[in-house]
């Protein structure tokens, strides 16, 4: 059951980050993926632009997240936060 516990939380992640998002990157296609790093994988949100078939956007780490939470204490100013470091 964790499975999909974790798959309902990062949806809603990813809809509320969209509130966030300038308007021009709010049809980007966000999804929740494993990416391979030296020594260790790390869950991002990963963007894509389908209209023009670009993948090599920025990839926000969940764990950047959960550090900036825990500073700040404000799931708000978390998500502005990660949407401020977007740049495309």
């Amino acid at each position: 059951m964790p499975v999909s516990l974790s798959i309902t939380r990062t949806t809603g992640i990813e809809r509320e980050f969209k509130e966030y998002l300038p308007e021009k990157f709010k049809d980007l296609e966000i999804s929740s993926e494993m990416i391979n790093k030296v020594n260790k994988a790390r869950e991002a949100l990963c963007f894509r632009d389908l209209s023009k078939r670009i993948s090599a956007l920025p990839a926000l780490y969940y764990d950047d997240f959960y550090e900036h939470y825990l500073q700040h204490g404000d799931i708000s100013l978390t998500l502005k936060s990660m949407a401020d470091k977007c740049i495309f």
